[in-house]
C-alpha cells in the first residue's frame, strides 16, 4: 500500500452481499461526519486488491470489512455488519491512537 500521512477507512464489500448493502449508507454518513479521514470503497469482486503488495493489508475473508489504515500501515479491521454507534466508536478509537 502506498505510504500516506492520511488516515483511511477502506470499506470492502461486494454488491450482492446483504450486509454490505445495509452498511453502505452508514459508512456514507460517517464519511460526512469525519472529513479528516479518507474513505474508500473497494468492491472485492471487481477491484484488483489481491496483489502481493496488498495481501498483507487486505486479507478479506468476509464482507463487509472495514479497514483502518494509518500513514500507509494497516492498523485495525472490523468485520461484518455493525450498528453505526459501534463503527463510530471503532473509528474514534483508531483516530485517537494516531
Amino acid at each position: 500500500m502506498k505510504k500516506t500521512e492520511s488516515n483511511i477507512v477502506a470499506f470492502c464489500s461486494v454488491g450482492w452481499c446483504g450486509e454490505s448493502i445495509m452498511i453502505k449508507p452508514i459508512v456514507e454518513e460517517l464519511e460526512s461526519e469525519h472529513p479528516s479521514l479518507i474513505f474508500v470503497e473497494l468492491d472485492v469482486d471487481s477491484e484488483n486488491i489481491w496483489s502481493e503488495d496488498n495481501s498483507k493489508y487486505l486479507s478479506i475473508k468476509e464482507t463487509p470489512t472495514l479497514l483502518f489504515v494509518k500513514n500507509g500501515d494497516f492498523v485495525d479491521r472490523m468485520k461484518n455488519f455493525n450498528p453505526k454507534k459501534l463503527i463510530k466508536e471503532w473509528i474514534l478509537k483508531n483516530e485517537e491512537n494516531s
